[in-house]
């Protein structure tokens, strides 16, 4: 369920928290904390794949392009100067969108949901435009990474 508090469970936006934090951590070796906002940096690279299932909708990230390249080398186990991290940071936000909403769908919706996934989509926005998704969302958090890179994530969903 995306939003159980009447039930004394987690909102849509704890559970992005958590669910993002760990996957951050576990895949990544990025640690975050909570924040209470972070606007967009200009300009912000912006993460967001589609997804279909008992609810249908969008999970978004917004982070600075930096952030990407960190992602890219931790994931590719490569020091963030090498060469070939900067061509490959879209890709990892892109796989850690999979990761994410493939946690954040079982979490909502148990293991034996169907549910499927689009194709990560990941572009260099200005902060306007990210600032203008968010608001859209119906969940929306702020996490801050060990190096100090606000990231936000968001999930749409469908009407």
């Amino acid at each position: 369920m995306l939003d159980d508090t009447q039930s004394g469970g987690p909102t849509c936006a704890e559970t992005l928290a958590e669910v993002a934090a760990q996957v951050l951590e576990e895949a990544a070796f990025i640690f975050t904390e909570p924040m209470e906002s972070a606007p967009p940096t200009d300009p912000t690279l912006q993460g967001s794949l589609d997804f279909n299932g008992s609810d249908g909708g969008q999970l978004l990230m917004f982070a600075p392009p930096d952030f990407g390249i960190k992602l890219a080398a931790n994931l590719l186990g490569v020091d963030p100067d090498d060469e070939m991290v900067s061509t490959h940071a879209a890709d990892a936000m892109g796989e850690m969108l999979n990761i994410l909403s493939g946690v954040l769908l079982e979490r909502w919706h148990g293991p034996q949901a169907s549910c499927q996934l689009g194709v990560p989509q990941v572009t260099t926005v200005t902060a306007q435009l990210a600032l203008a998704a968010t608001q859209k969302a119906t969940c929306c958090v702020s996490l801050m990474a060990d190096d100090e890179h606000p990231i936000q994530l968001a999930v749409i969903l469908a009407k």
